[in-house]
């Protein structure tokens, strides 16, 4: 059986997830680890969220991975999500 040797470079950064200073279309897999859920526990949850999605959606490259760690239930996480074909 053949396998693809598959090339990983993390990045660990500190910076605002709402405003993120990377390029359009750079990465191919985003992870959120209770990122999502951070967001929803403040003020002005809604708005945040969708201000974070947009920026993941911009950085993601089309066709590229958005894994998302929640400790929510689906149901309640998917509703934002759809809003922007994520």
């Amino acid at each position: 059986m053949y396998h693809k040797k598959i090339k990983i470079t993390t990045i660990d950064e500190v910076m605002d997830a709402r405003d993120m200073k990377y390029k359009n279309n750079c990465f191919d897999l985003v992870i959120d680890k209770s990122t999502l859920d951070s967001f929803l526990c403040g003020e002005h949850s809604f708005i945040n969220v969708a201000i974070y999605l947009k920026e993941v959606q911009r950085i993601l490259k089309v066709g590229g991975i958005f894994i998302i760690i929640s400790y929510g239930k689906p149901d309640n996480r998917l509703n934002h999500l759809v809003c922007f074909n994520i």
